[in-house]
């Protein structure tokens, strides 16, 4: 199996309320849908930050990939990690880590695994994972803690989430 074909489709969605951080107001995110078509009628997908420099990376970056076995990521990222200006490649670790995980998916589907079995094996039933909080809350909403800790009126608070940790970046923006 032969990837014969790599494309990026870059979706933006609203967000319902701005995402607030230390250094913006986000209103929608932009992510990038990467396809890797192989020649045995198989598609890998994956997924990373989407735009117009990621479509461009992606363009740079398929004449690097046709021809490669999806299951050779070692090679895929080796390919793709060399060119750089200066301290940062050409094709950006996100990207190829997208990039990366559509090779990986269509390897699964080719021999009808899953992902863990690919990268060495179930360990374990479950994994424990931490979430990072940024806050939304929309204009004129003054309780942060109220809005981090609390549902929407369809969804379950955060706590029925079972994160282990929680990692609260807050900062006021007016």
């Amino acid at each position: 199996m032969k990837v014969v074909d790599l494309k990026i489709t870059c979706v933006t969605v609203p967000m319902e309320a701005p995402l607030r951080w230390s250094m913006d107001v986000e209103t929608e995110t932009t992510r990038g849908i990467i396809q890797a078509f192989t020649d045995e009628g198989i598609i890998g997908i994956g997924e990373t930050y989407g735009g117009n420099s990621v479509e461009h990376a992606v363009e740079l970056a398929t004449p690097y990939v046709l021809g490669l076995d999806p299951m050779e990521t070692g090679l895929l990222q080796h390919r793709l990690s060399v060119f750089r200006s200066g301290y940062e490649p050409a094709i950006p670790a996100f990207l190829r880590g997208g990039i990366e995980m559509a090779f990986l998916a269509a390897a699964g589907k080719a021999l009808k695994a899953p992902l863990c079995t690919l990268l060495g094996g179930k360990i374990r039933e479950r994994i424990e994972t931490a979430a990072y909080l940024f806050y939304r809350r929309k204009s004129g909403d003054d309780c942060v803690a109220k809005t981090i800790l609390s549902a929407k009126p369809n969804e379950p608070p955060i706590s029925s989430v079972n994160y282990s940790a929680f990692n609260p970046r807050i900062s006021r923006m007016n």
